[in-house]
Protein backbone atom coordinates (compact mmCIF):
# COMPACT_ATOMS: atom_id res chain seq x y z
CA UNK A 1 0.00 0.00 0.00
CA UNK A 2 1.46 3.29 -1.07
CA UNK A 3 0.91 6.05 1.47
CA UNK A 4 -0.19 9.56 -0.09
CA UNK A 5 2.72 12.31 -0.45
CA UNK A 6 0.91 14.84 1.29
CA UNK A 7 0.59 12.29 4.69
CA UNK A 8 3.47 13.04 6.23
CA UNK A 9 2.84 16.88 6.30
CA UNK A 10 1.71 18.09 9.62
CA UNK A 11 -0.74 20.91 9.71
CA UNK A 12 0.47 22.90 12.96
CA UNK A 13 -1.15 23.03 15.66
CA UNK A 14 -2.50 26.01 18.61
CA UNK A 15 0.25 24.74 20.05
CA UNK A 16 2.84 24.87 17.17
CA UNK A 17 1.66 28.59 16.77
CA UNK A 18 1.87 29.66 19.94
CA UNK A 19 5.28 28.30 20.61
CA UNK A 20 6.66 30.21 16.95
CA UNK A 21 5.29 33.43 18.58
CA UNK A 22 7.10 32.97 22.15
CA UNK A 23 10.14 32.29 19.74
CA UNK A 24 9.78 35.22 17.80
CA UNK A 25 8.85 37.15 20.99
CA UNK A 26 12.02 36.16 22.66
CA UNK A 27 14.14 36.23 19.88
CA UNK A 28 12.77 40.41 19.16
CA UNK A 29 13.66 41.12 23.25
CA UNK A 30 16.94 39.45 23.63
CA UNK A 31 17.98 40.96 20.37
CA UNK A 32 16.96 44.26 22.11
CA UNK A 33 18.54 43.55 25.41
CA UNK A 34 21.94 43.06 23.11
CA UNK A 35 21.50 46.31 21.60
CA UNK A 36 21.11 47.94 25.49
CA UNK A 37 24.17 45.87 26.98
CA UNK A 38 26.45 46.86 23.90
CA UNK A 39 24.95 51.12 24.44
CA UNK A 40 25.76 50.27 27.92
CA UNK A 41 29.02 48.76 27.21
CA UNK A 42 30.06 51.33 24.89
CA UNK A 43 29.19 54.46 27.25
CA UNK A 44 31.02 52.72 29.96
CA UNK A 45 34.37 52.18 28.23
CA UNK A 46 34.25 55.66 26.56
CA UNK A 47 33.72 57.50 29.79
CA UNK A 48 35.48 55.02 32.69
CA UNK A 49 38.85 54.01 31.19
CA UNK A 50 41.40 53.65 34.43
CA UNK A 51 43.52 51.56 32.26
CA UNK A 52 44.55 51.32 28.56
CA UNK A 53 46.59 48.38 27.40
CA UNK A 54 47.87 47.48 23.63
CA UNK A 55 50.29 45.38 21.78
CA UNK A 56 52.43 46.77 19.08
CA UNK A 57 51.09 46.44 15.20
CA UNK A 58 53.50 46.09 11.93
CA UNK A 59 51.03 48.13 10.03
CA UNK A 60 48.98 51.41 10.15
CA UNK A 61 45.55 50.72 11.06
CA UNK A 62 42.63 52.04 7.96
CA UNK A 63 41.72 55.75 8.28
CA UNK A 64 38.69 56.01 10.92
CA UNK A 65 35.78 57.12 9.74
CA UNK A 66 34.79 60.98 9.53
CA UNK A 67 34.62 61.99 13.47
CA UNK A 68 36.73 59.00 14.66
CA UNK A 69 40.28 58.64 16.02
CA UNK A 70 42.18 55.28 16.19
CA UNK A 71 45.74 54.86 18.73
CA UNK A 72 48.12 52.10 17.93
CA UNK A 73 51.88 51.25 19.02
CA UNK A 74 54.34 50.59 16.24
CA UNK A 75 56.59 48.02 15.96
CA UNK A 76 58.31 50.24 13.57
CA UNK A 77 57.60 48.71 10.24
CA UNK A 78 55.17 51.13 9.22
CA UNK A 79 54.73 54.66 10.33
CA UNK A 80 56.22 55.37 13.35
CA UNK A 81 59.79 53.96 14.84
CA UNK A 82 59.95 51.16 17.58
CA UNK A 83 57.35 51.69 20.57
CA UNK A 84 56.17 54.89 19.55
CA UNK A 85 52.57 55.68 20.05
CA UNK A 86 50.88 57.24 17.41
CA UNK A 87 47.08 58.80 16.73
CA UNK A 88 45.19 58.49 13.59
CA UNK A 89 42.09 61.08 12.91
CA UNK A 90 39.52 61.91 10.55
CA UNK A 91 37.84 65.37 10.66
CA UNK A 92 37.10 67.74 8.51
CA UNK A 93 37.27 65.46 5.63
CA UNK A 94 41.05 64.71 5.86
CA UNK A 95 42.89 62.14 7.99
CA UNK A 96 46.11 63.04 9.71
CA UNK A 97 48.90 60.78 11.64
CA UNK A 98 50.34 62.02 14.94
CA UNK A 99 53.24 60.80 17.07
CA UNK A 100 52.19 60.85 20.42
CA UNK A 101 55.01 59.64 22.54
CA UNK A 102 58.52 59.10 20.64
CA UNK A 103 59.93 55.79 22.74
CA UNK A 104 63.01 56.88 21.44
CA UNK A 105 62.91 60.44 23.51
CA UNK A 106 61.93 58.75 26.87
Amino acid sequence: MKLPDDFLYKMPTDYDKIQDEVNRKFIKNLLYAIGDMYREIALAVNLNVDLLRGQEKSEDPPDPDEGNFVLWMSDGTDTGDDGDILIKITAGGSTKTHTLVDFSAI
